[in-house]
Protein backbone atom coordinates (compact mmCIF):
# COMPACT_ATOMS: atom_id res chain seq x y z
CA UNK A 1 0.00 0.00 0.00
CA UNK A 2 0.82 3.70 -0.55
CA UNK A 3 0.74 6.01 2.67
CA UNK A 4 -0.99 8.60 0.59
CA UNK A 5 -1.94 10.77 3.65
CA UNK A 6 1.66 11.36 4.73
CA UNK A 7 2.46 12.10 1.30
CA UNK A 8 -0.05 15.00 0.90
CA UNK A 9 1.26 16.24 3.67
CA UNK A 10 4.63 16.49 3.31
CA UNK A 11 4.37 17.91 -0.33
CA UNK A 12 1.36 20.39 0.72
CA UNK A 13 -1.28 18.39 -1.76
CA UNK A 14 -5.11 18.22 -1.12
CA UNK A 15 -7.39 15.22 -2.30
CA UNK A 16 -8.70 17.10 -4.84
CA UNK A 17 -4.95 17.81 -6.24
CA UNK A 18 -3.99 13.56 -6.33
CA UNK A 19 -7.77 13.75 -7.78
CA UNK A 20 -6.83 15.80 -10.62
CA UNK A 21 -3.45 14.61 -10.93
CA UNK A 22 -4.60 10.78 -11.35
CA UNK A 23 -7.50 11.95 -13.66
CA UNK A 24 -10.41 10.31 -10.60
CA UNK A 25 -12.51 11.41 -8.48
CA UNK A 26 -12.13 12.42 -5.22
CA UNK A 27 -13.78 9.67 -3.74
CA UNK A 28 -11.35 7.35 -5.63
CA UNK A 29 -9.01 9.01 -3.59
CA UNK A 30 -10.34 8.94 -0.80
CA UNK A 31 -10.50 5.43 -0.86
CA UNK A 32 -6.65 5.14 -1.60
CA UNK A 33 -5.70 7.53 1.78
CA UNK A 34 -7.91 5.10 3.83
CA UNK A 35 -6.09 2.00 2.33
CA UNK A 36 -9.63 0.93 0.87
CA UNK A 37 -7.54 0.09 -2.58
CA UNK A 38 -4.33 0.34 -3.65
CA UNK A 39 -3.22 2.43 -6.04
CA UNK A 40 -3.30 1.37 -9.71
CA UNK A 41 -0.03 0.87 -12.05
CA UNK A 42 -0.80 3.97 -13.93
CA UNK A 43 -1.61 5.72 -10.28
CA UNK A 44 1.99 4.41 -9.33
CA UNK A 45 3.40 5.32 -12.72
CA UNK A 46 2.13 8.83 -12.60
CA UNK A 47 3.63 9.50 -8.96
CA UNK A 48 6.87 8.07 -9.97
CA UNK A 49 7.37 10.00 -13.51
CA UNK A 50 6.40 12.94 -11.15
CA UNK A 51 8.20 12.89 -7.96
CA UNK A 52 10.22 10.01 -8.81
CA UNK A 53 10.61 6.21 -7.47
CA UNK A 54 12.96 7.29 -4.38
CA UNK A 55 9.82 9.25 -3.08
CA UNK A 56 7.51 6.41 -3.95
CA UNK A 57 9.29 3.91 -2.83
CA UNK A 58 9.76 5.97 0.73
CA UNK A 59 6.07 6.03 1.32
CA UNK A 60 5.47 2.81 -0.15
CA UNK A 61 8.06 1.13 2.22
CA UNK A 62 6.53 3.32 4.98
CA UNK A 63 3.15 2.59 4.72
CA UNK A 64 3.96 -1.40 4.18
CA UNK A 65 5.80 -1.42 7.49
CA UNK A 66 3.25 0.20 9.78
CA UNK A 67 0.83 -1.59 8.63
CA UNK A 68 2.88 -4.65 9.86
CA UNK A 69 3.45 -2.60 12.91
CA UNK A 70 -0.40 -2.21 13.68
CA UNK A 71 -1.74 -5.88 13.01
CA UNK A 72 0.63 -7.45 15.24
CA UNK A 73 -1.79 -9.63 17.10
CA UNK A 74 -4.04 -12.66 15.68
CA UNK A 75 -3.64 -11.00 12.28
CA UNK A 76 0.34 -11.44 12.55
CA UNK A 77 3.03 -13.49 12.76
CA UNK A 78 6.69 -13.54 12.61
CA UNK A 79 8.82 -15.32 9.39
CA UNK A 80 11.89 -15.32 8.18
CA UNK A 81 13.39 -12.90 5.92
CA UNK A 82 16.10 -14.55 4.01
CA UNK A 83 19.05 -12.74 3.33
CA UNK A 84 19.25 -13.32 -0.71
CA UNK A 85 17.48 -11.36 -2.33
CA UNK A 86 14.89 -12.52 -5.43
CA UNK A 87 16.41 -10.81 -9.10
CA UNK A 88 13.88 -8.63 -11.07
CA UNK A 89 16.39 -9.04 -13.59
CA UNK A 90 17.97 -12.11 -15.64
CA UNK A 91 19.42 -14.90 -13.42
CA UNK A 92 23.03 -14.64 -12.26
CA UNK A 93 24.11 -18.05 -12.06
CA UNK A 94 24.81 -18.50 -8.42
CA UNK A 95 23.60 -21.28 -5.53
CA UNK A 96 22.80 -20.59 -2.00
CA UNK A 97 21.94 -22.22 1.16
CA UNK A 98 20.30 -20.34 3.61
CA UNK A 99 19.60 -21.47 7.46
CA UNK A 100 17.34 -20.04 9.36
CA UNK A 101 20.49 -18.71 11.85
CA UNK A 102 21.25 -16.91 8.76
CA UNK A 103 17.88 -14.74 8.43
CA UNK A 104 16.71 -11.96 10.60
CA UNK A 105 12.86 -12.28 12.07
CA UNK A 106 10.37 -9.46 10.65
CA UNK A 107 6.59 -8.96 11.13
CA UNK A 108 4.12 -10.31 8.37
CA UNK A 109 0.91 -8.50 8.17
CA UNK A 110 -0.30 -11.95 6.39
CA UNK A 111 -0.17 -15.18 9.23
CA UNK A 112 -0.24 -17.91 5.86
CA UNK A 113 3.61 -17.38 4.26
CA UNK A 114 6.57 -19.11 4.44
CA UNK A 115 9.19 -16.47 4.42
CA UNK A 116 9.89 -12.78 3.01
CA UNK A 117 12.47 -11.71 0.17
CA UNK A 118 14.10 -8.69 -0.63
CA UNK A 119 13.79 -8.10 -4.69
CA UNK A 120 17.06 -6.87 -6.55
CA UNK A 121 16.91 -4.87 -9.79
CA UNK A 122 13.84 -2.78 -11.35
CA UNK A 123 11.91 -5.06 -14.05
CA UNK A 124 9.80 -5.67 -11.82
CA UNK A 125 9.31 -1.69 -10.74
CA UNK A 126 7.29 0.21 -10.35
CA UNK A 127 4.68 -2.57 -8.44
CA UNK A 128 7.94 -4.54 -6.79
CA UNK A 129 10.55 -2.11 -6.82
CA UNK A 130 14.39 -3.16 -5.91
CA UNK A 131 14.41 -3.01 -2.40
CA UNK A 132 11.02 -3.65 -1.45
CA UNK A 133 9.95 -6.84 0.62
CA UNK A 134 7.53 -9.68 -0.74
CA UNK A 135 6.17 -12.12 1.26
CA UNK A 136 6.19 -16.17 -0.09
CA UNK A 137 4.06 -19.08 0.43
CA UNK A 138 5.67 -22.30 -0.81
CA UNK A 139 3.65 -23.82 -3.13
CA UNK A 140 3.96 -27.78 -4.83
CA UNK A 141 5.52 -27.40 -8.15
CA UNK A 142 2.90 -29.38 -9.30
CA UNK A 143 0.06 -27.38 -8.35
CA UNK A 144 -1.90 -25.44 -10.76
CA UNK A 145 -0.12 -22.23 -11.79
CA UNK A 146 -2.43 -18.80 -11.68
CA UNK A 147 -1.13 -17.64 -15.55
CA UNK A 148 -0.34 -13.61 -15.23
CA UNK A 149 0.15 -13.95 -11.13
CA UNK A 150 3.51 -12.90 -9.64
CA UNK A 151 5.40 -16.19 -8.22
CA UNK A 152 8.76 -15.95 -6.91
CA UNK A 153 11.35 -19.02 -8.16
CA UNK A 154 13.49 -20.73 -6.85
CA UNK A 155 15.87 -22.14 -10.33
CA UNK A 156 18.95 -23.63 -10.17
CA UNK A 157 20.58 -20.24 -11.01
CA UNK A 158 18.96 -18.60 -8.81
CA UNK A 159 15.87 -16.71 -6.86
CA UNK A 160 13.69 -15.11 -9.37
CA UNK A 161 10.81 -12.57 -9.32
CA UNK A 162 8.10 -13.29 -12.36
CA UNK A 163 5.32 -12.61 -14.00
CA UNK A 164 4.02 -15.79 -14.91
CA UNK A 165 2.44 -16.87 -18.49
CA UNK A 166 1.99 -20.31 -20.80
CA UNK A 167 4.13 -20.06 -23.52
Amino acid sequence: MFDLRNFKKEFGLTQMDIATLFECGQSNVSDIENQKRGLTPEQKSILIDKYGVEVFNKYSIQSENQKAQDKIGDNSKTTLLLPISAQGGTLNDFVVSVKGTDCETIISPIKDVDFAIPIAGDSMAPEYPSGSQVLIKKINEKAFIDWGKVFVLDTCNGVIIKRIYPT
